[in-house]
This record gives C-alpha cells, sequence and structure tokens, in this order.
C-alpha cells in the first residue's frame, strides 16, 4: 500500500470515528430523556419505527463486508479497508436512524430526538417527498422535525387529544 492509500484509509477512519462519537452522543441523550419522560409523565405513547431502516442499513453492511472480505483476498487493501470502514458507517446510521425515529408522545407534547416539543407550538403538518414517506411537522419557534407515517398518525390523535381537554377546561 502506498502513502496516498494510507491517507485516504486515515481520512475515513478518523470521520468515522467523528460521525460514530456524534451519533452516540445523540443516542444516549435520547435514551436519557425517554427515560426521564417515561418516568415523570403519564399516558406516554413510545412509537418506534426503526425496523426497516435498519435492516436496510445492516444488509448493506453485509454486502459491505462481503466485498471487502473478497478485496482483501485479492490483496487489494485500499478497496478492503475502504468496504470494512464503509460497514461500520452502516451500523453508525443505525444507531442515527433508532435516536430519530423513536418518538415518544405524552399528554402535552412529544420527544423526538432528545428534545421536547409542544403541540402547542406546531403550526403545521404536511407530506415530505423524500426517498421514504414522511411527514415534516413545521413548528412556530423551533426547527421544523421530520416523522414517518405512523409517528404522524400518533401525533395528530395526541394533538387532537390535547385540543379537547384545553376546550373542555375553557
Amino acid at each position: 500500500m502506498d502513502i496516498i492509500n494510507v491517507i485516504i484509509i486515515g481520512f475515513f477512519v478518523v470521520f468515522l470515528a467523528f460521525e460514530g462519537k456524534e451519533a452516540l452522543k445523540g443516542y444516549k441523550a435520547h435514551i436519557n430523556a425517554l427515560k426521564q419522560v417515561e418516568a415523570n409523565k403519564v399516558n406516554v405513547v413510545v412509537v418506534k419505527d426503526y425496523l426497516l431502516i435498519s435492516l436496510i442499513y445492516a444488509a448493506v453492511a453485509v454486502f459491505l463486508i462481503v466485498y471487502g472480505v473478497i478485496y482483501i483476498r485479492q490483496n487489494n487493501y485500499l478497496y478492503g479497508i475502504s468496504f470494512f470502514v464503509l460497514s461500520i458507517f452502516c451500523a453508525v446510521f443505525i444507531i442515527e436512524s433508532v435516536a430519530l425515529k423513536t418518538v415518544a408522545f405524552y399528554d402535552s407534547g412529544f420527544l423526538f430526538s432528545g428534545k421536547t416539543y409542544k403541540y402547542k407550538n406546531i403550526s403545521k403538518i404536511y407530506e415530505k417527498k423524500r426517498f421514504f414517506r414522511g411527514y415534516q411537522v413545521k413548528m412556530m419557534q423551533e426547527e421544523d422535525i421530520y416523522l414517518t407515517t405512523k409517528a404522524k398518525t400518533v401525533l395528530v390523535e395526541k394533538m387532537n387529544e390535547y385540543k379537547n381537554r384545553k376546550k373542555s377546561r375553557a
């Protein structure tokens, strides 16, 4: 292996370490916030919709590992190691998707990606054309978030319950 290959692999490894650290940090923050919500709120509904995307990432990771082994056996170490590093990226993406596709709904708001949002701050929900069908939730003051169809259904239901409770108090 020449120096260029070592530099390329080194770049991949450094980038992977950074991405992995950020994904784990986000995952831990989300899990801690989810535990707090489940402990402190009533009527918590947790929607986990990450199975399909996780299976796709896992299949791609297996494919990459197989090709990595093939290239290593052919003494092409740059491609072999690159495929292994890319398969680790798939594992990082699985961790990120668990945090992004687990939403906890409760009486006055919901938890998404480690951050809580209130139903009263939602201004609009509309379908977003992406690779997988999803919905963009436009917030009044925070950044927009993207939910799966399953999570959007629960969001609309919980938001209507919140509005009805608010009307009955008035």
